[in-house]
């Protein structure tokens, strides 16, 4: 049943019930925010309805508990044990669990679950996992990007550092700036790929290798990654280059398709819907 609420003195909604808790989670609905749906007299404060929903529901337990104890169905049996939940797995009684559709999300989970609806993320059992080979592709495709932009920036600070395009040393005094351009390169190639993989993934979860493949980058529970995760996953993937690729090449026997940069900041990569 949709449900009304005021914000700033004005009405809002109507919205679904899945809507509804999504708002009480990111705090948007408060204990004060007056709420209203069919069947109520009149608009009331979300914390009295909590309180008459508590009450009716204590009451409605009391009568199932009297009806549980001539019915020794499979079904009985499996209440008494509890119902897990779809996120962290753990067994709580059912009146401390939330029914989402088809699924059941304990207390603690529950802000989680709905922030990560509200941000259009998709939930651990949901998640359609990259395989390895994608994966390459989509890496080889980052990696054309930045040899070109690399190539670019190899020719400006050769015009600087130099005066002139040179790429062979042909004497002491130009091996000294040959070296010279080199660090000056490196440098400057290390920071295109962190400023890439960072900005990249921060603002959009995919680098734009990773786009066109229809690839993202997400958290084990299936919300987005945060710059600072980004700029540290970027020298984690470092570590799976220097150890010869054998960081990249975990992706094809994992279960979960992870590579060892993904392993080391709980990143997981996958299709988008």
């Amino acid at each position: 049943m949709d449900w009304y609420y005021a914000e700033n003195g004005e009405q809002k909604g109507p919205v679904t019930e899945e809507t509804f808790q999504v708002l009480l989670a990111n705090g948007t609905v408060t204990d004060e925010t007056l709420v209203w749906q069919q069947g109520m007299a009149q608009w009331t404060a979300w914390g009295e309805v909590q309180t008459v929903q508590a009450a009716s529901a204590t009451e409605d337990v009391s009568a199932t508990s009297v009806e549980l104890v001539d019915n020794t169905s499979e079904t009985a049996l499996e209440s008494s044990d509890g119902t897990r939940c779809s996120l962290c797995g753990k067994i709580y009684p059912p009146e401390e669990m939330l029914q989402f559709e088809e699924r059941w999300i304990c207390a603690s989970c529950k802000p989680r679950y709905f922030q990560s609806l509200q941000e259009g993320a998709a939930l651990p059992h949901h998640l359609h996992y990259a395989g390895f080979w994608i994966r390459f592709l989509a890496k080889a495709i980052d990696g054309i990007l930045l040899g070109v932009v690399g190539l670019l920036t190899n020719m400006l600070t050769s015009l600087l550092v130099l005066g002139d395009i040179q790429i062979y040393a042909t004497d002491y005094e130009d091996a000294g700036a040959f070296f010279l351009l080199t660090g000056v390169n490196s440098l400057v190639g290390l920071l295109i790929g962190l400023t890439y993989t960072t900005f990249f993934l921060g603002k959009f979860g995919a680098t734009p290798g990773k786009m066109a493949c229809g690839l993202r980058v997400i958290r084990a529970d299936g919300s987005r990654i945060t710059y600072w995760r980004a700029f540290g996953r970027h020298f984690a993937e470092m570590l799976s280059q220097i150890i010869m690729y054998i960081g990249y090449l975990m992706a094809a026997f994992d279960e979960e398709k992870r590579a060892l940069h993904d392993r080391i900041c709980d990143t997981r990569v996958v299709h988008k819907k």
